[in-house]
């Protein structure tokens, strides 16, 4: 029996270890022009929002500043993907720049994959999930009013947050 249960944290902890080390999903020598260009790197967008979400590597690794940079130059100039960033999320973030990623990133990845939708709501809720998301995979623990959104999450009531502080 023991020795099932060491095979089982061995898998465990290599597949952790797979996981941290996984590449950056970011291609290379992307461009950025015009409308075309923007929906060719839709799959890669989701992957790269995925990817950060996921990531616990520190926000001065060059992987994520080039994810972070791929991301941001993405969600600046797509036609089709416009994120609202009120002050309630500024001061979610805290200045945490990665916090902040993890925000556009959710809301866009809700965009993308839900085309023509409008509501504000929905996208806030989609963009605090994907801020709570990068907040536990960077082991965060010294936001208060990050943890209090989890407990909430965790009770099923932060949409009631959410529609609280977004604007409609």
């Amino acid at each position: 029996m023991s020795k099932y249960l060491l095979l089982a944290i061995c898998l465990l902890a290599s597949s952790a270890t797979l996981a941290q080390s996984a590449p950056s999903p970011v291609p290379t020598d992307y461009s950025l022009k015009a409308a075309p260009d923007y929906d060719r790197y839709v799959p890669q967008v989701l992957a790269t929002i995925n990817w950060l979400e996921a990531s616990p590597l520190p926000n001065d690794n060059e992987d994520r500043r080039a994810a972070n940079t791929f991301l941001i130059q993405w969600i600046s100039g797509s036609p089709n993907v416009s994120v609202a960033i009120d002050e309630y999320v500024t001061n979610l973030s805290q200045q945490d720049g990665a916090l902040l990623i993890g925000f556009m990133g959710g809301w866009t990845r809700q965009a993308l994959q839900n085309p023509g939708t409008k509501d504000r709501l929905d996208l806030a809720m989609a963009g605090i999930k994907g801020m709570l998301a990068t907040y536990k995979a960077k082991g965060g623990t010294t936001n208060k009013k990050l943890e209090e959104l989890e407990e909430l999450s965790a009770k099923g009531k932060l949409s009631d947050w959410v529609k609280k502080h977004a604007k409609a």
